[in-house]
């Protein structure tokens, strides 16, 4: 009887572990997924942010002297790319 006990004692306990080394593995790759989907925003945001500030300071390209539009691409380096000749320069230089 003590033994039938233990081995049930001992299935629940395995049960239990594997139940949870489960739950760690869904939920770092949950956690994982979230973290991509944040840093890509955020990246995002700062590309975003540069191209705001860009454009209220009326850069203009070191190729063609075009000014920089609203729908121009910016990196968030402050490379962007000219909508006329389409050659990169950035806004530091």
């Amino acid at each position: 009887m003590g033994t039938v006990v233990f081995m049930m004692a001992f299935g629940v306990f395995v049960l239990v572990a594997v139940g949870f080394g489960f739950q760690i593995v869904a939920s770092r790759k949950v956690f994982g997924t979230v973290h991509r989907v944040l840093d890509q925003a955020l990246k995002e945001d700062a590309a975003n942010k540069t191209a705001a500030q860009a454009t209220d300071r009326d850069y203009s390209c070191d190729h063609c002297g075009a000014t920089l539009t609203d729908g121009a691409e910016v990196s968030p380096s402050g490379d962007f790319r000219c909508q006329y000749c389409d050659n990169w320069s950035n806004v530091h230089s």
